[in-house]
């Protein structure tokens, strides 16, 4: 919903009443560190504290434990909102 088109002032909106904003990509960061971009533009000299969580920049082979590792999960977002909470 807020992605295509992206809607900025909603995303601005919600960071501006928590002061904190977490962006969360399954993929490389690339979106979000675009989201990120738009909301500094945005922002002008207002405050928001900001934290991206994205998936390591590193070949997934077969092995389990290192798809854990690299790529974004439950508890991976878990711990990032309690750090930033």
């Amino acid at each position: 919903r807020y992605l295509n088109p992206l809607d900025i002032n909603t995303i601005k909106g919600s960071a501006l009443k928590t002061k904190k904003l977490l962006l969360i990509e399954e993929g490389y960061g690339t979106v979000t560190a675009e989201v990120l971009a738009q909301l500094i533009e945005s922002l002008g000299d207002k405050y928001v504290e900001s934290h991206r969580l994205y998936s390591k920049f590193e070949t997934l082979g077969v092995n389990k434990e290192h798809e854990e590792d690299v790529i974004v999960n439950a508890a991976k977002i878990e711990a990032k909102l309690k750090a930033v909470l």
